[in-house]
């Protein structure tokens, strides 16, 4: 699953599933105005679990998002699940040498193995967060500060030191402190996604139909 994706499922969670999981809840604007076509070829530049930092960085700056907005919505990864097939070869054939992922925390790369066994099925789901899979909260960010992200592009935000400080900084070592900053700052750059390229004037349609969203 990727970001955009996952992060679409959290905007249509009902209320009462966002306080199941602990997550915060905010005022969703309302009134956007919306394309009637979707096309396959406008989502050509999406965020991908193999992309490094730096395109990252430069796809979420396309749509106004800055370092900080990246991390914080990357924060999504602390609820959901993915598939083997998507970080599979960090556990056995990282970069072709035959060998795992060296950033992966050894105990973590064992566990992963035996969830998603060479050649296995790369449809199998795995937790994104493995210590609270349902519950929105930092255990995502302490995975990635411990070497215990599942996918790459999550990971690697430990190497660059941009995204490292945001990641470090709801991470820490107070878990509630630095775990209501983190529910503070998500809402805020949600409603900032949201307000991505929105259209104006007669451009496209207020959508009423949920259904055009799946």
């Amino acid at each position: 699953m990727d970001q955009w994706t996952l992060i679409k499922e959290l905007i249509k969670l009902t209320p009462e599933k966002k306080w199941q999981s602990g997550g915060p809840s905010w005022l969703v604007p309302t009134g956007r105005r919306d394309g009637r076509i979707s096309s396959s070829n406008q989502a050509s530049n999406m965020p991908s679990p193999l992309d490094p930092v730096s395109v990252q960085k430069q796809k979420f700056s396309a749509k106004g998002l800055d370092v900080h907005d990246l991390v914080t919505l990357l924060g999504a990864h602390t609820i959901g699940q993915t598939d083997c097939r998507f970080f599979s070869y960090r556990l056995y054939n990282f970069t072709t040498t035959g060998n795992a992922d060296p950033t992966i925390n050894q105990s973590f790369l064992e566990l992963l193995q035996a969830q998603c066994p060479k050649n296995g099925d790369g449809l199998r789901k795995v937790a994104l967060d493995k210590d609270s899979p349902a519950k929105f909260d930092v255990s995502y960010f302490k995975n990635v500060r411990d070497g215990s992200g599942v996918l790459e592009s999550d990971q690697r935000l430990w190497e660059d030191p941009a995204t490292k400080s945001v990641a470090q900084n709801y991470a820490g070592n107070i878990r509630g402190i630095l775990g209501l900053r983190f529910e503070f700052e998500f809402p805020k750059a949600m409603i900032k996604l949201s307000s991505i390229e929105v259209k104006a004037g007669t451009q496209g349609e207020i959508r009423k139909v949920c259904s055009k969203f799946n």
